[in-house]
């Protein structure tokens, strides 16, 4: 799982990028500041269908957010 907190916390890096900066705060947050594997990747995907469905993103954006959702649901979560 360390894993997909690295690669989600290196795309709040690329929103940082395109001026999300907000938005990567709240994912980056997500991850520091709870307390289980299952409530961190619920307020990942949470926060990443919030975004898909608020900003207009480029499409290599959209589809990595989307891969993590998918991900995310996959677990069961």
């Amino acid at each position: 799982m360390a894993d997909f907190f690295t690669r989600v916390r290196a795309f709040a890096k690329q929103l940082e990028d395109v001026g999300l900066a907000a938005w990567a705060l709240r994912l980056t947050d997500a991850i520091s500041s709870g307390s289980t594997g299952g409530e961190i990747l619920m307020a990942i995907r949470w926060n990443l269908q919030e975004l898909l469905r608020a900003q207009s993103l480029p499409t290599g954006l959209v589809e990595q957010a989307e891969k993590f959702i998918q991900e995310i649901g996959a677990t069961g979560v």
